[in-house]
């Protein structure tokens, strides 16, 4: 993965392009200079979390991702941001396209032109005193009390991410507490074939610094345009809600499966 990184390096010494954002141009930077974490936080938005990505910032995450500096390795990542941004309006586009086609020989395969998932924006939450939640592309942190536990976010091929909600609920059954719920909404299709945009939900409890899954819809909505809804109102068809009882609960009021469930109190495995 050595070879992925001297790619980005040599590039430093060419005559420095004029780049489209000057915070693609900090990331660049960021990555020369060998910071690589604040590179991954530079340009992750850029290049996986943006309905339009940046392709330098696609191909700078691209060499970040084959070696696994500032992120976690991920070859097949890497090779279709390698893929994705050999295109004009990069200045390293041949350097893009050898990438990918390096990668393809030494394993990438078919992931290399799958096309990429858009991430959700990056964005934290506060919880409480030190206690904390970062939404990154790709991925969930816990901050809590010192220790922080990372949960990988689901992403399809194609897919594309709404931004994550946080939604505290007080509740007084089965004790009057705080509760911290997280839902995760992404418009996908079937990678085998179909034309319909499903809205996909996810719900989780943070509990102690953990993340404890609590329930899941693979469509709670449907759309049959071209790209999907670029501004959707999910109260009319998911709601999270403190019942009459005082519990709190899930509800799902559109697609195939509308129901309601009491969400039952999870320790932390």
């Amino acid at each position: 993965m050595r070879r992925y990184l001297a790619i980005g390096l040599l590039a430093g010494l060419l005559p420095r392009p004029a780049l489209a954002q000057t915070s693609t141009e900090d990331g660049v930077r960021a990555f020369l200079r060998a910071d690589y974490a604040a590179a991954a936080r530079i340009l992750s938005p850029l290049a996986e979390a943006s309905a339009e990505p940046d392709a330098t910032a696609q191909f700078f995450m691209g060499l970040l991702y084959a070696a696994g500096k500032g992120v976690r390795m991920d070859s097949m990542r890497a090779c279709a941001l390698f893929a994705a941004s050999a295109t004009p309006s990069n200045p390293f586009m041949e350097q893009s396209s050898a990438a990918a086609g390096m990668m393809q020989q030494i394993g990438g395969g078919p992931g290399c032109s799958m096309p990429l998932a858009t991430a959700p924006k990056p964005t934290s939450f506060t919880l409480a005193s030190d206690y904390t939640v970062d939404v990154r592309p790709y991925e969930l942190v816990v901050h809590y009390h010192g220790a922080d536990k990372t949960e990988p976010i689901m992403a399809i091929p194609g897919s594309v991410s709404l931004p994550v909600r946080y939604s505290p609920l007080d509740v007084t059954r089965p004790a009057a507490a705080r509760r911290h719920f997280v839902e995760q909404l992404m418009w996908w299709r079937n990678p085998q074939g179909g034309s319909t945009w499903m809205l996909g939900w996810v719900l989780a409890e943070i509990v102690d610094g953990a993340y404890v899954p609590v329930a899941s819809e693979r469509e709670v909505a449907s759309s049959s345009d071209t790209r999907p809804p670029a501004s959707f109102d999910l109260t009319d068809v998911v709601r999270l809600r403190v019942n009459a009882q005082g519990e709190a609960e899930w509800q799902i009021l559109g697609g195939p499966r509308p129901r309601t469930e009491v969400i039952p109190v999870k320790a932390p495995k």
